[in-house]
């Protein structure tokens, strides 16, 4: 009725109608069919596309987060059972430019000439102190050097990255996921009226791939799913099962492996305040690098920041509806979130990165 003023739904509720169509999403595929290829860009039939909804029924119900207290309190034995009964392997959507599906997103970050690696998190794979003398620069004077001409590189023991103490090493040394960049043909440092704090030598290999005109892009990983469980597991109190989990995926990267006291020799994540990671920022490390590049772009990054209270102070926790739409539903006011002292913006992140301010 639109002659009366509307309420918005909020978000808890939202999750809850939510929930409810994966429930009869999932009641349905009891019956078998096969779904034609182009729905999806993959061969998906009924059993498939059960674990697929249980799966990403998971998922929303731990990112439907907006703060860390909300988060430890979702329904972990809900979702855990959930992952049990979800994908037992990466699902993979064909995209492809300008037909069926296509990730436009993922298309212009993974650009040669753009898509820098984000400093303020993947900065903490360094062990030299350089991401600390780094981060606490003011924003004005961060740039892929420092003022004295030194490099700023990540020196790591995670094989994720390029392996070397200077850039040459690196560049010939590239990591399982991420690389240096190129000595010429890559206008890396474009745009500095944008701020060069955001640029990095870091590229993600992976992304790369998507610049192509077509390609395979993983819409949610197995390893993802696995963390999330262990994220579950550690809620819950159970350390050990969690650091199993973890370890499924540090030890390979060439890290420490850690335990329910979360051993971290490796010092990899290490802080912005110079300390070493716990088995906590262990287990984000692990998830972060296991679910870059699903979905839409790295919008698991954002979410799972939102209900960790990662993000930087003021960052908005979601979007408003838009405001046409309100006027169309009378419904009032139209306002933003976030910014300083903003409805539903983060008031500061784990982190506590230098310049967020009290």
């Amino acid at each position: 009725d639109l002659t009366q003023p509307q309420k918005p739904m909020g978000y808890k509720d939202l999750m809850k109608e939510a929930e409810k169509l994966f429930d009869e999403a999932i009641a349905r595929c009891n019956t078998p069919f096969t779904l034609e290829y182009n729905w999806m860009s993959a061969n998906v039939d009924n059993q498939l596309l059960a674990r697929l909804a249980r799966t990403y029924k998971a998922r929303f119900m731990a990112q439907v987060a907006r703060t860390k207290a909300e988060r430890q309190a979702a329904n972990w034995d809900a979702i855990m059972a959930l992952i049990d009964q979800g994908i037992t392997q990466d699902f993979i959507i064909y995209m492809e430019w300008d037909v069926a599906w296509f990730n436009g997103g993922l298309y212009y970050s993974g650009r040669p000439d753009w898509g820098n690696l984000g400093n303020y998190i993947h900065g903490m794979a360094d062990t030299s102190g350089n991401f600390q003398r780094w981060v606490n620069l003011p924003d004005a004077d961060k740039s892929y050097q420092f003022a004295d001409g030194t490099q700023f590189l990540y020196i790591t023991p995670d094989r994720r990255y390029p392996q070397g103490t200077t850039l040459a090493e690196q560049r010939a040394n590239p990591g399982t996921l991420y690389r240096a960049t190129a000595p010429t043909g890559e206008s890396t440092f474009a745009r500095p009226d944008r701020g060069t704090w955001r640029w990095s030598w870091y590229k993600h290999g992976l992304g790369e791939r998507y610049y192509r005109q077509d390609w395979n892009q993983p819409d949610v990983r197995y390893r993802e799913m696995r963390l999330l469980k262990a994220e579950g597991h550690f809620w819950k109190g159970q350390l050990a099962q969690a650091a199993e989990i973890i370890n499924e995926t540090r030890v390979p990267a060439g890290l420490n492996a850690t335990n329910a006291a979360g051993l971290n020799t490796s010092c990899v994540p290490r802080l912005p305040n110079g300390q070493c990671g716990d088995l906590w920022e262990m287990l984000k490390w692990e998830r972060r690098h296991a679910s870059i590049w699903t979905g839409i772009g790295n919008v698991n990054w954002f979410f799972d920041s939102r209900g960790w209270d990662d993000l930087y102070k003021g960052t908005p926790l979601h979007f408003g509806i838009p405001c046409r739409e309100i006027q169309v539903l009378q419904m009032e006011p139209c306002k933003n979130y976030g910014g300083p002292g903003g409805e539903f913006g983060s008031k500061g992140s784990t982190y506590r990165y230098p310049f967020e301010g009290a």
